[in-house]
């Protein structure tokens, strides 16, 4: 016995005494039916069980109304808070949001190549870390591409580029915590950040260094740490301060990440430590529980609803005119003091 067939719009059409002109517009929301056709097509489909064929309105309508997203793959709730705002925009606008972790070792540009028109309408990726051979590719695509980091990069906004950048200023960030943190009395600061090799950590570093320089103090590469960008790890670089001999150990540490700050925090309490008497910390990212952390969590507010904001309708605008002229925009973050960085030091005057 063969396998039955699906209903097509005919069928709809035949059964709602309409024509299949009608059922097509409907099925692809293009003008509104009178209350009494809305109300037969609704009651053929629900009784056919008719499902449209998305492919084929895809190949018709040349749009699949779909935004594919590449993101880094990271337990830090600053990016699934992001998704989030990106899918709520995305659906607002009338499209759905694919979303794709990449774990950075610049598998996504295996993948590009294979996104033809038609899959998807547009691409937006966030915080890859951005190298010539990319740029290259961008220069070769078709697909209405926005770029979203927490850094400036070199890269994107020149009248070369076919895609638009949406960065928050993450030099600034550091600056702007390691500021405080001197303006709170302390001089030995520690570090601590993802990836070196990435432009966002590299950044965020330069950002730390320039503080500290400017207030004519050295940074100690003992209390410099990169790879570190998860809880574990952050767990891990808070059991190695706390060993340190109290008369070297920071007094302060500011990091690219506010789950690394949480770890940072936890390996303190186990050996005693209390934040933010005995060490300071600030984090990045101002996640949605830092509030009800003990002691709160001091962070820098990277705009991740202002982010998602711009992203999307710079990409609703890619999509619509391919050849719009590249824009660059740069964000800034904010500082949010709360009591793991209030210490009980004299403030200095910075």
């Amino acid at each position: 016995m063969g396998k039955k067939k699906a209903p097509t719009i005919y069928n709809v059409a035949q059964v709602a005494n309409v024509s299949p002109g009608t059922v097509s517009r409907y099925i692809n929301n293009v003008g509104t039916p009178r209350k009494d056709t809305k109300e037969r097509l609704d009651s053929a489909i629900k009784q056919l069980r008719f499902v449209p064929n998305s492919a084929a309105q895809a190949l018709k309508s040349g749009r699949s109304n779909i935004i594919c997203l590449f993101y880094p793959k990271t337990e830090d709730p600053f990016y699934s808070r992001l998704v989030v705002y990106l899918s709520a925009g995305a659906k607002e606008a009338g499209y759905t949001l694919l979303s794709c972790q990449m774990d950075g070792s610049d598998n996504e540009l295996q993948l590009m190549p294979f996104m033809k028109e038609g899959i998807m309408d547009g691409l937006i990726l966030i915080n890859l870390n951005l190298t010539s051979k990319h740029r290259d590719l961008f220069y070769s695509t078709s697909i209405p591409l926005v770029i979203g980091a927490l850094c400036v990069s070199p890269y994107g906004g020149t009248d070369l580029d076919n895609y638009d950048y949406v960065g928050v200023d993450g030099r600034n960030a550091l600056y702007l915590s390691t500021s405080h943190m001197i303006s709170q009395g302390h001089q030995n600061i520690a570090f601590a950040a993802g990836n070196q090799k990435m432009i966002v950590f590299r950044e965020c570093y330069e950002g730390y260094y320039s503080a500290m320089l400017k207030y004519n103090l050295s940074p100690s590469p003992s209390n410099i740490f990169f790879d570190c960008d998860s809880k574990d790890s952050g767990y891990e670089v808070g059991e190695i301060i706390a060993n340190m001999d109290p008369t070297v150990r920071p007094t302060a540490i500011c990091t690219t990440s506010d789950v690394v700050a949480i770890g940072i925090i936890s390996a303190f309490r186990k050996h005693g430590l209390s934040v933010p008497e005995d060490v300071a910390v600030i984090g990045m990212g101002n996640i949605y529980y830092d509030e009800d952390i003990v002691p709160s969590l001091s962070s820098v507010s990277m705009s991740a609803q202002e982010l998602s904001k711009y992203i999307i309708d710079l990409e609703i605008k890619r999509i619509a005119d391919i050849d719009t002229p590249a824009k660059k925009i740069i964000l800034l973050p904010e500082l949010r003091i709360r009591d793991s960085s209030q210490t009980v030091k004299e403030p200095a005057h910075v």
